[in-house]
């Protein structure tokens, strides 16, 4: 009985080991950190209320070798919505998404809201970055 227990034993680590080796993060799998930024009543000299365009990319720069930092806008409540982001990459194309929930106690002004992805473990290269919104939800 002991020996079956031993060899069991050995057979459960044998099947759980790659697993364990091998469920680290990769260091070269992209990562993402997102978080909102300011709301402002006008970006780049444009009121808010003048404003016809779509969303779009403020800046993006490389803070080192594999971060990227991409700054971009759109236009929403000034309070009482949360935005969560999310990526693709795919060759030399970046799509930025996010998601705007709004819930039930609103402004009624609107505003630039920016948003900020920090992308580590980036290849350092020259991208396509489009921001695209999902799906509204509401509360």
């Amino acid at each position: 009985m002991g020996r079956r227990l031993i060899v069991y034993l050995i057979l459960i680590m044998a099947a759980t080991l790659p697993k364990v080796l091998f469920s680290a993060e990769d260091s070269s799998t992209p990562i993402l950190k997102f978080f909102e930024g300011k709301c402002e009543s006008a970006l780049n000299g444009v009121s808010v209320y003048d404003y016809k365009g779509k969303d779009g990319i403020i800046r993006a720069s490389w803070l080192n070798n594999n971060t990227l930092l991409i700054e971009c806008f759109t236009v929403n409540y000034c309070g009482g919505v949360k935005f969560s982001g999310s990526f693709e990459l795919k060759d030399d194309s970046l799509l930025l998404k996010y998601k705007a929930r709004v819930g039930s106690e609103i402004t009624h002004c609107i505003c630039f809201n920016t948003l900020n992805y920090e992308l580590l473990n980036m290849p350092k290269k020259n991208y396509k970055i489009i921001l695209k919104e999902e799906n509204k939800s509401r509360r």
